[in-house]
C-alpha cells in the first residue's frame, strides 16, 4: 500500500510515525515504506531543513519544541501573557476593517476576544481553531484559507493556501511566530507556515507581531519577515534591554503588560468563551 506514495504523501507518513513513536532508524522506514535507504536519507535531510525534525545517527526524532507539541498543550502556554497581547491589539482594530490572522494559539485567543468585542469584519486566517471561533459571529465574514492542513499546528499551508491568500488586500496583519528577533525578524519551525505569513504581510497596509516572553531572541529554522517589514510590536516583555533593538530599527513597540485592571474583564470573556 506504502510503495505507490508520492514524495509529498511519503514525508507526511514519516512525521504522522515520528507523532506517535519520537524516533524512527532509516532502515527501519525503508522497509515500511518498501523504498530504498538513500529516499529516506532524502526524505529525513528534506524534513530536517524545513525544521520538521532533528536527523540523528541512523534516523530522526521530532524536535523537542513547541512548534511540535499539540495545539491543546500549546495554548495553556504563557496563557495570561496571550491574553494581554489580545487585548492590546483589540484595539487596533476598527469596525468594517479587514484582516490577516495567521494561525498560533496567541491569535487563538485575539479571535475569541474579537468575536465579543467587534463587529462589521473581513477576517481571512489559515488557523482551523481560529476559523472556527470567529464563525459563531454573525457580523463578521470570515475566510479559511485552503490549502495542507498539518495535525499538530492545525493550520492550513501550501502553495493553494498562498495563492488564495493573493485574492485579499487586507488593512492589517496580525501575525504571531516561533521566535522574533532583531536580526531575522520573524521566524517559524515550518517553511510553511513561514510563507503563509510572508504572503500576509506582503499583501497588507500594516502589519503587528504578536510576541510572547519568551520567543524574543529566539530564531528558528526558517526566516520569514525581515524587520523593516513589521510596523508594530505588541510583547508580553517589560525588559528595555530586550525592546531596545526593535526600537532602534524604528518598529512601535506596544507593551501588553500595561493596563493590567483590564485583563479581568478580558479573562472573563475567555472563560465564557471556553464553557460554550
Amino acid at each position: 500500500m506504502t510503495k505507490d506514495l508520492d514524495t509529498f504523501s511519503r514525508r507526511a507518513l514519516i512525521l504522522n510515525k515520528l507523532n506517535f513513536e519520537t524516533s524512527r532508524s532509516v532502515f527501519s522506514l525503508s522497509n515500511e515504506l518498501k523504498v530504498s535507504l538513500a529516499t529516506i536519507r532524502r526524505d529525513l535531510n528534506f524534513l530536517e531543513k524545513e525544521g520538521s525534525l532533528k536527523r540523528t545517527h541512523g534516523g530522526a526524532t521530532l524536535k523537542n519544541t513547541a512548534a511540535n507539541q499539540k495545539f491543546t498543550t500549546r495554548e495553556n502556554i504563557s496563557k495570561e501573557s496571550k491574553i494581554q497581547i489580545a487585548q492590546k491589539a483589540i484595539e487596533l482594530v476598527n469596525s468594517g476593517n479587514s484582516i490577516f490572522i495567521n494561525d498560533g494559539t496567541t491569535n487563538y485567543y485575539f479571535a475569541k476576544l474579537l468575536l465579543n468585542l467587534k463587529s462589521n469584519l473581513t477576517i481571512i486566517t489559515s488557523g482551523l481553531n481560529t476559523a472556527s471561533i470567529l464563525s459563531e459571529n454573525n457580523n463578521f465574514l470570515c475566510y479559511l484559507i485552503g490549502g495542507q492542513v498539518k495535525n499538530l499546528i492545525l493550520a492550513t499551508s501550501g502553495s493553494h493556501a498562498e495563492n488564495m491568500i493573493d485574492n485579499f488586500n487586507p488593512d492589517i496583519a496580525f501575525i504571531s511566530s516561533d521566535g522574533f528577533t532583531a536580526k531575522e525578524g520573524l521566524t517559524f519551525a515550518y517553511e510553511g507556515e513561514a510563507n503563509i505569513a510572508k504572503r500576509m504581510i506582503e499583501r497588507s497596509k500594516k502589519s503587528v507581531a504578536l510576541i510572547t516572553e519568551e520567543k524574543l531572541n529566539v530564531i528558528e529554522n526558517i526566516t520569514s519577515v525581515k524587520l523593516k517589514n513589521i510596523d508594530i510590536l505588541i510583547t508580553s516583555t517589560k525588559k528595555n534591554n530586550i525592546l531596545k533593538p526593535f526600537k532602534e530599527m524604528g518598529i512601535k513597540v506596544i507593551n501588553s503588560n500595561r493596563n493590567i485592571n483590564v485583563n479581568k474583564n478580558y479573562n472573563n470573556i475567555i472563560k465564557f468563551n471556553d464553557k460554550k
